[in-house]
């Protein structure tokens, strides 16, 4: 993928955390309107960048999949 659009994607699903804060990777992408296969490729790259610009939470069941799922919070 091309830096451009990773960054791209990036900066989509960082507003994405903001703006849902305390959502699971499914329930952000459900939200948003964003693919999930998109929030959950991105929100690792986030949490690793410097600084990092999105923690993990805690477990709980996700609305969406009905599993326990991390949640998300800006950092």
């Amino acid at each position: 993928m091309r830096d451009g659009r990773r960054n791209r994607l990036q900066k989509l699903v960082a507003d994405a955390v903001r703006r849902f804060p305390g959502r699971t990777g499914r329930e952000l992408a459900h939200a948003s309107g964003l693919y999930y296969e998109c929030c959950h490729k991105r929100l690792p790259e986030l949490e690793a960048a410097n600084p990092p610009l999105v923690r993990k939470g805690e477990l709980r069941t996700c609305m969406v999949s009905r599993r326990q799922a991390v949640t998300w919070w800006p950092a």
